[in-house]
C-alpha cells in the first residue's frame, strides 16, 4: 500500500507538471534522473527538499540541458513538486489541499471507507460523500471490475484442468465469497436486504452515472471554458500575463489594476454548478442510493480481493501484474489520475458557492479549470467498453461460468 502511496504521489506531483508543459512523464522522469535518479520514495523525498534540489539545479535538467521546460512553468510549479501540503474540512469529507491545486479539494486514501458509510450502526450519507461512491462505480464499471471475481472462478478451474488437480480450498473460499453478497453489512445499516441491489438496479444505476452525473461535469467544464474564452477574448495581447496578473490581484483581496478588464460575471458558472445539483437528485432519486452504495462497496472488496499473494498462481500467471492484464483490468498511470481527477473535480463543484465573491474565488475557479482539463471527457463519456458491463475483455477465456453455475444448482 505504501510502495503504491509515493507513485500516486509520484504521479501528481510530477505528471502535473509534465501534464502542463506538455511532456510525458517519462520523459521528466529521464530529465530528473541524473539529480535524484530513478523514480522512487526516496527521489519523492528528495525532491520535496530545497536543500536537496534547489531550484537552480531543477532548472539545469529540466530547462537547460534539452528538455526545454519553460522557466516561468517550472516556477509555477515547484511548490507542486515539493509536495507541499495543507489539510481542511470541508461538507462532512476529509479533504486535503495539495500542489497545484492547492485551493482545490483532494480525496484522501479510502482505508476508512467502511467507517465513513457506516457509523453506530446508523447509515450517513451526505451528499459528497454520495457523488464520490457512484464515481467509483462508474468507474469500476469501466474497467470490468465486478467481473473478476466471476472470471477468477473460472480461470482457477481451468487451471486445475489443465494440472489434472482437484480444485483446493482457495477455489472454494472464493466460490464462496463469489456468492455472498459483498456489501451485505452495509445495507444492514440502511435496513435493506443484499438481495434488493439487482443486476437490473446496477445497470440502471451506472447508467445513470454515465449519461446523466457525467454528461453534467462534462458540460460544466465547458461552462467553464466559454467563461474563461470570453475573459481572454476581451484582454487582447498578453492575455496570460494579464490573467495571472488579475488572479493574482483577485487572490490577494485587493481591487483589479487599472486598465486590465475584469472577468465576466461569474453567474453562468453557479448556474452551471446548479445544473450539476440537479444530475446528482436524478442520479439518487427512488431508491438508487442503497445501490450506489452498494456497488462502491463491492468494487472496495474486489480490490481487497486482488490482493491476495496466492491469486496469481492459482490462475497460472507469475505475477500480480500479468494476472490483472489476463483479467483485463490493469491500470496505467493515466487511469489512477483519472479517478483521482474525477473526484477531485465533483467534490469542487459542490463545493463552489462556499467561494461565491471570497477572495479567493477566481483562484479557485482557475485551478479548477485546469483540473477539468486533464480529464479526457469524450473518453470517459464513450467508455472502455461497448457501456454494458461483460463487455471488457481480459487476457483468459472463462469456461462455463462456473458461478452462475453454483447458483443457479443451489
Amino acid at each position: 500500500m505504501e510502495t503504491e502511496l509515493w507513485k500516486q504521489k509520484w504521479n501528481d506531483r510530477v505528471g502535473a507538471l509534465a501534464s502542463a508543459a506538455g511532456k510525458k512523464v517519462e520523459q521528466l522522469d529521464a530529465a530528473l534522473k541524473p539529480l535524484i535518479g530513478e523514480p522512487s520514495e526516496g527521489a519523492l523525498n528528495m525532491l520535496g527538499d530545497e536543500n536537496l534540489t534547489p531550484f537552480g539545479d531543477l532548472r539545469k535538467v529540466l530547462c537547460d540541458d534539452g528538455l526545454g521546460l519553460p522557466v516561468a512553468l517550472l516556477r509555477q510549479f515547484t511548490s507542486v513538486l515539493r509536495g507541499r501540503t495543507q489539510v481542511a474540512t470541508a461538507a462532512g469529507t476529509a479533504v486535503a489541499l495539495v500542489g497545484a491545486f492547492d485551493a482545490l479539494p483532494e480525496v484522501k486514501e479510502d482505508d476508512s471507507f467502511m467507517k465513513t458509510i457506516k457509523a453506530g450502526g446508523v447509515l450517513k450519507i451526505e451528499q459528497p460523500v454520495s457523488v464520490l461512491f457512484a464515481n467509483r462505480a462508474g468507474l469500476a464499471d469501466q474497467f470490468g471490475l465486478f467481473e473478476v471475481p466471476e472470471k477468477l472462478v473460472d480461470l482457477m478451474l481451468q487451471r486445475a484442468d489443465e494440472l489434472s488437480e482437484p480444485c483446493g480450498k482457495e477455489f472454494y473460499s472464493l466460490l464462496k465469497l463469489v456468492r455472498r453478497k459483498r456489501y451485505a453489512e452495509v445495507l444492514e445499516a440502511m435496513d435493506i436486504e443484499a438481495a434488493f441491489v439487482t443486476k437490473r438496479r446496477k445497470t440502471d444505476l451506472i447508467h445513470r452515472v454515465k449519461m446523466v452525473l457525467w454528461v453534467a461535469l462534462r458540460d460544466f467544464h465547458r461552462a467553464m471554458r466559454d467563461w474563461k474564452k470570453a475573459w481572454l477574448a476581451d484582454m487582447g495581447e498578453n492575455q496570460m500575463l494579464a490573467m495571472a496578473v488579475a488572479l493574482s490581484q483577485r487572490t490577494d483581496g485587493t481591487a483589479m489594476p487599472e486598465g486590465l478588464v475584469t472577468p465576466p460575471d461569474t453567474g453562468m458558472l453557479y448556474d452551471a454548478a446548479e445544473a450539476v445539483n440537479d444530475a446528482i437528485n436524478t442520479l439518487f432519486s427512488g431508491m438508487r442510493l442503497p445501490v450506489a452504495v452498494a456497488m462502491a462497496t463491492e468494487a472496495k472488496k474486489i480490490k481487497e480481493l486482488l490482493d491476495n499473494k496466492d491469486l496469481p498462481q492459482a490462475i497460472g500467471a507469475t505475477t500480480r501484474d500479468e494476472m490483472l492484464r489476463i483479467l483485463g483490468v490493469a491500470a496505467t498511470a493515466n487511469d489512477v489520475r483519472l479517478e483521482q481527477s474525477l473526484a477531485r473535480f465533483t467534490l469542487a463543484i459542490l463545493l463552489l458557492p462556499n467561494c461565491k465573491d471570497e477572495p479567493n474565488e477566481y483562484k479557485f475557479l482557475s485551478q479548477l479549470f485546469q483540473l477539468g482539463q486533464q480529464i479526457k471527457w469524450d473518453e470517459l463519456l464513450s467508455g472502455r467498453n461497448d457501456g454494458s458491463s461483460g463487455a471488457r475483455q481480459g487476457g483468459g477465456t472463462c469456461l462455463v461460468g462456473v458461478a452462475e453455475e453454483f447458483e443457479e444448482a443451489e
